[in-house]
């Protein structure tokens, strides 16, 4: 992109916003960049060390392996780590934590709530910086407070919303829509294959709100990975 490329398309964002047009869509990216919240794959690999789950077994050199390290005490921060044996599918960040919740809930609620505490945040200063862009709305896939822990002044104007009943219930004009849920109501998180299959059935008035932005603002995508499938779906059905 060219440097005219950029300031057009700032210029147009600033004309978006002037229209109450533009939505600010929160990926995981953000909140990765912040000390003390997890990934998405951080949580997945967690979820997959209690069922003893790895790639290791389809591995061409599994058999090296084990001979080099099998009875090693300090395998899992050896620098000679497989790079492998944590590379899962998007197929696979779902099924593994469905996978553990099926085989033990607690087990599967406690890695939920020892790998997203729920702790205060720093304000980090994107997070700042997203409500200084005095977006229509925010749409946030993070389980974090990252958001609700910012000092900026603008925050005082938008409504938190995580379940349908919040959206009936909104007293104000502009919204944090936390998509996949909060921290500090772990039964509102969506991680397992169930809860993706289930969303429109539960979450009907929040996704049909998103499809009305989709359809008539701009959005502003900051930190989202492809790898998530629940806006590509909701856009290809508008």
């Amino acid at each position: 992109m060219s440097i005219s490329d950029l300031f057009s398309n700032i210029d147009i964002l600033r004309e978006k916003v002037e229209l109450n047009k533009l939505v600010v869509f929160v990926g995981a990216g953000v909140s990765r960049n912040v000390p003390g919240l997890p990934s998405w794959h951080d949580l997945i690999v967690e979820m997959a060390k209690t069922i003893d789950y790895s790639k290791c077994s389809l591995c061409w050199h599994k058999d090296d392996c084990k001979k080099r390290c099998s009875s090693c005490s300090n395998r899992d921060d050896c620098i000679q780590k497989c790079l492998v044996s944590d590379d899962f599918s998007s197929d696979e960040y779902l099924k593994i934590p469905q996978y553990v919740y099926n085989h033990d809930e607690t087990i599967y609620w406690g890695v939920v709530k020892k790998s997203i505490a729920d702790e205060s945040v720093p304000d980090a200063p994107l997070s700042k910086a997203i409500f200084e862009i005095n977006p229509s709305h925010i749409i946030t896939i993070n389980y974090d407070r990252l958001l609700e822990a910012s000092e900026s002044e603008y925050k005082s104007q938008y409504d938190v919303v995580i379940t349908d009943k919040d959206l009936l219930n909104a007293s104000k004009s502009k919204y944090i829509i936390k998509m996949h849920g909060d921290v500090q109501h772990p039964e509102t998180i969506v991680l397992k294959e169930q809860d993706y299959l289930e969303y429109s059935q539960k979450h009907v008035l929040i996704e049909l709100f998103i499809k009305s932005l989709i359809a008539d603002h701009t959005i502003l995508f900051l930190g989202y990975s492809l790898n998530d499938y629940i806006i590509p779906r909701i856009v290809c059905e508008c």
